[in-house]
């Protein structure tokens, strides 16, 4: 009898042992899916900056008169143009970005008599490399100014629109792109430290387009292209798992610029 009763109770001890242990796993299968990501991927929810830009597109190609005059060039053949960028900054010295960008150009010709105005919407990747942290690495440093170069390539949609010079009448000989082409472009900026989340830019981009229909004519054999002149500000989000705002500037940022 007793022993009917012990072995009832060991019986009962262990399949209360193995509930509990069923339990247990059970509570770390859903808590371990968080835990592992963050730790395995924390990095894929900092150092993320939205920037917003606007400044000048300026035009290159057919009908453009000054080339070499680079005020000129700012004052007769450059319109505002904007943009928005969404950065992540995964190594110390390099970032990969997304960009937005609207541009607007136009040009005068009186040799052709011909007067150009247009747009166009172009969306691309590209990596950024921190020239400051290139150079200090394996170090990372947070400077107040920092130096850095842009490549990358998209997709770009141009609506370019020409005039008689002398009457205005719009002209209907115009080559409309009727597909996006392919972009490439290069860019040279300044990051420039304002507090803790936000900084001002400065950049310079250069488009080429894989076509000579920016303004809507085939001259000659040379691809037209925009130089995009854009002062920034630029907003570096907190941590996106814990939405914790970390300090930028007390020894080694636990976030990047």
């Amino acid at each position: 009898m007793h022993r009917k009763s012990h072995s009832g109770v060991l019986f009962s001890f262990i399949v209360l042992v193995m509930l509990a242990f069923i339990v247990q796993q059970a509570e770390g299968q859903v808590k371990r899916p968080k835990t592992y990501f963050r730790q395995n991927y924390g990095w894929m929810a900092r150092n993320w900056s939205v920037q917003a830009t606007g400044g000048y597109g300026m035009y290159f190609g057919d009908l453009s008169q000054f080339d070499e005059d680079p005020f000129g060039k700012l004052s007769h053949e450059s319109k505002p143009s904007a943009g928005l960028i969404l950065s992540n900054k995964f190594l110390p010295f390099m970032a990969l970005q997304g960009r937005f960008n609207f541009f607007s150009y136009k040009a005068e010709n009186t040799l052709f008599n011909r007067r150009l105005d247009g747009h166009a919407w172009f969306g691309g990747l590209n990596v950024l490399v921190d020239l400051v942290n290139l150079m200090a690495f394996p170090d990372e440093l947070d400077p107040d100014v920092y130096l850095y170069l842009t490549a990358g390539a998209g997709l770009i949609r141009m609506r370019p629109k020409l005039y008689n010079l002398e009457n205005g009448d719009p002209l209907q000989s115009v080559r409309v792109q009727r597909k996006a082409e392919i972009e490439t472009y290069f860019g040279l900026g300044a990051n420039k430290y304002l507090s803790d989340h936000w900084d001002l830019i400065f950049e310079i981009t250069l488009n080429k387009i894989n076509t000579d229909l920016l303004d809507g004519i085939v001259k000659t054999s040379q691809n037209d292209y925009l130089v995009y002149t854009s002062l920034g500000i630029k907003y570096n989000l907190p941590d996106l798992l814990t939405y914790t705002k970390m300090k930028y500037r007390r020894g080694k940022p636990l976030l990047r610029r």
